[in-house]
């Protein structure tokens, strides 16, 4: 029996998109947090679809850590205000956590797709945020800028790679 990811691709794929266009708003918080939770929403659905097509709800878990944390730190933002730094490290190393099991989850995706981009963007998206971590406090505010842009090509090639998985896969059970 044939399962169908055409709905889970474009999904997945414009949500990775939104989220590679969130990194170019970079300068307007309000548009960028905007157009990423969007982007963030898709992806979950797109990889809940996905982690029920190939029987494993471990992508799905992986995701929804990812998201948690990250809604835990956008919330902690929004009441605490950027004035608590020593804070929002703490937060950050958390969002990361949640950043490397999304890596996780696009590792399977990868293994069961044969689509390897998956796992590339997963490991850039890694490897951007902890650029990213390094680049907090303003002290090292180059590992940031290019922390950004590395997190960018690896929404980009996540996009690319949901775009290029096909739309039919045979099921093992």
């Amino acid at each position: 029996m044939n399962k169908n990811l055409s709905t889970s691709n474009l999904i997945g794929g414009i949500g990775a998109l939104l989220l590679f266009l969130s990194c170019l708003f970079f300068l307007n918080l309000t548009a960028a947090g905007i157009i990423s939770l969007v982007g963030e929403i898709f992806l979950l659905y797109s990889l809940n679809k996905m982690s029920k097509i190939f029987y494993d709800n471990q992508i799905f878990r992986y995701a929804l850590i990812w998201f948690y944390m990250i809604i835990i730190r956008t919330i902690f933002i929004l009441v605490a205000g950027k004035n608590s730094s020593s804070y929002i490290m703490v937060f950050d190393l958390l969002v990361t956590v949640g950043v490397y099991y999304v890596k996780n989850a696009f590792s399977l995706l990868s293994l069961y797709t044969k689509v390897p981009q998956y796992r590339i963007g997963g490991l850039l998206y890694f490897v951007g945020m902890i650029l990213m971590l390094l680049g907090e406090g303003g002290k090292l505010l180059t590992f940031s800028y290019i922390g950004l842009l590395v997190i960018s090509v690896a929404w980009a090639i996540i996009a690319f790679a949901f775009f290029r998985t096909p739309n039919e896969v045979k099921n093992k059970a």
